[in-house]
């Protein structure tokens, strides 16, 4: 899978805090010419306050390749569905992924929390 940064998404480096992303993430979702669920929508809200409070500011935010949100740091990056936000974790020798199934508006599992508190340090 090339997760690989491409132009359009070169305009979300360097954020100057969380407002700046929350900004970007509405440019992203606000295309029209596609609509994203209001579910992804809210789920980008509840990872972007789980995120201010446990990780540093991503290093950019875009369209993922289906109607989605990525969010990206130096090794790794969080793409938000409607049901769930998938880690993709890059290492030398491969790529980690998995997934945490989220509802709008419910809390993340402490598991997903603690592993913020590694993602990003």
């Amino acid at each position: 899978m090339d997760m690989s940064r491409d132009a359009q998404s070169a305009e979300a480096a360097g954020y100057a805090g969380w407002d700046s992303v929350r900004i970007a993430v509405e440019h992203v979702t606000s295309n029209e010419h596609e609509r994203f669920d209001p579910s992804t929508i809210a789920n980008v809200r509840d990872l972007l306050s789980a995120c201010s409070s446990k990780t540093k500011v991503p290093w950019g935010v875009k369209k993922g390749y289906w109607t989605t949100v990525v969010l990206w740091w130096d090794r790794f990056e969080l793409e938000v569905f409607e049901d769930r936000v998938e880690v993709y974790r890059f290492h030398d020798q491969g790529t980690e992924i998995w997934h945490e199934e989220h509802t709008p508006g419910e809390t993340f599992t402490s598991q997903f929390l603690a592993e913020l508190n590694t993602l990003a340090p």
